[in-house]
């Protein structure tokens, strides 16, 4: 390729391929132009190709990448396909390691689709949640207990005396609950010790991210399928412009958003005003269907429920709750269907 550069000016001449331009214009955002020819691309964490998203054996192994690109391609990219494996938010080229505001965001008209074998498999196409676990993890540092919590009282079920055994953590508890100081240690003071006493109480998951996955103002072509969400750790206390984005929920936080949500598993995740989903939808109504939630919540006993919907509700179908501490789910608004 020769690249000619007209005299006095820093302009690029014409022999310059349309594609060499587009490459250099979107490097930044790590877009090769093949890739923008295709409306799927791969993602699999075991991939040692080129790292372009193109095939599966040359897919992007992180996923937070394949996102740029689908952002970049102003929806030329509708599809993600994500083989088996561990994604973290936190990982990928624009990200920061140990960053807790780090997220997955859906975006508009893009499906999100879990459950793929990947990478050297007979057909890599054939999807099957219940033998290719495809995990978003909001562990970032891998070393989740999920063990009840150490060995200090205030974190702990509810009893008859006020305060707890260590003094800051009482302290920064009955800040929030004077009750808890002035009457007697209840539920809802080990919980608030859950998230403000972190380092005491749940000491491997404060490095977690606050919430695993977002959508916001996404539509009904945004869909997420296949994934098992986990590790959400919505301990944060946001300013009111927040959005109650790090506190609402670990696992999905949903904003004024249609998303369609489906084949999902939902563990180990917690939150403020749910564990593992919030919806909080005034424009649009999100659907939740063919879900599993289990195993989320505060330790201490009560606290919010797995999921929760708010505004207009949400068509929720076909949903499993289990041993979920505070509860299965809570739903306003009329668009909400069954629950099972």
């Amino acid at each position: 390729m020769t690249i000619r550069w007209a005299k006095g000016h820093r302009s690029f001449g014409r022999r310059m391929s349309v594609c060499v331009l587009v490459q250099l214009i979107l490097f930044v955002f790590f877009v090769p132009c093949q890739v923008l020819a295709q409306p799927v691309i791969f993602v699999d964490d075991d991939a040692t190709g080129a790292n372009d998203g193109t095939s599966w054996c040359d897919a992007y192994v992180y996923l937070q990448d394949a996102l740029v690109a689908a952002a970049a391609s102003n929806g030329a990219i509708t599809e993600i396909r994500v083989a088996q494996g561990l994604y973290k938010p936190d990982e990928g080229m624009t990200q920061s390691l140990g960053d807790r505001y780090a997220t997955f965001a859906l975006q508009n008209g893009l499906s999100l689709l879990g459950s793929y074998p990947g990478c050297g498999a007979i057909d890599p196409d054939s999807r099957d949640p219940a033998l290719f676990n495809t995990i978003l993890s909001g562990d970032l540092n891998g070393d989740d207990d999920r063990t009840p919590p150490g060995h200090s009282d205030c974190c702990g079920p509810k009893r008859w005396t006020p305060g707890c055994d260590d003094a800051m953590c009482e302290t920064a508890v009955c800040a929030v609950n004077p009750n808890c100081c002035e009457d007697w240690w209840a539920s809802g003071c080990a919980i608030t010790a859950e998230r403000v006493c972190c380092d005491l109480c749940r000491p491997t998951r404060c490095e977690n991210s606050y919430t695993v996955v977002r959508t916001t103002g996404t539509d009904s072509t945004t869909l997420l399928d296949g994934f098992t969400i986990t590790g959400g750790e919505a301990n944060h206390t946001p300013e009111p412009e927040d959005d109650l984005v790090g506190s609402a929920a670990g696992g999905l936080y949903s904003r004024d958003a249609s998303t369609t949500i489906t084949n999902c598993t939902f563990v180990d995740n917690v939150g403020g005003s749910s564990s593992a989903m919030y919806t909080h939808t005034y424009s649009g109504t999100p659907t939740v269907s063919d879900c599993t939630f289990v195993d989320n919540g505060w330790y201490a006993v009560g606290g919010a429920p797995a999921l929760t919907s708010n505004g207009n509700g949400a068509t929720i179908t076909d949903c499993r709750f289990i041993h979920n501490r505070g509860g299965g789910g809570k739903c306003q608004g009329k668009q909400s269907d069954r629950w099972l």
